[in-house]
């Protein structure tokens, strides 16, 4: 269950940066929640996850097949 919300919250809200190999998530939230995703992803991968700046999490495209995402990153 929780690889497949994180599936569909990168398909939602990640927007890859190819230049960079990786998905940022920004997210205008308190830091306890920047924290806990950037831990459910941690929790699924392999791939460095960080969050950088006030409100962004990154996260490695390496990601993709972990977690399942479908082609839109393609």
């Amino acid at each position: 269950m929780r690889c497949r919300f994180a599936a569909i919250y990168l398909l939602n809200r990640g927007v890859k940066r190819p230049e960079r190999d990786v998905l940022i998530v920004r997210e205008e939230r308190p830091r306890a929640y920047l924290k806990a995703l950037a831990g459910l992803f941690r929790s699924l991968t392999d791939a460095r996850v960080s969050i950088e700046g006030e409100y962004n999490v990154v996260i490695e495209d390496a990601v993709l097949p972990d977690v399942d995402v479908p082609k839109k990153f393609e």
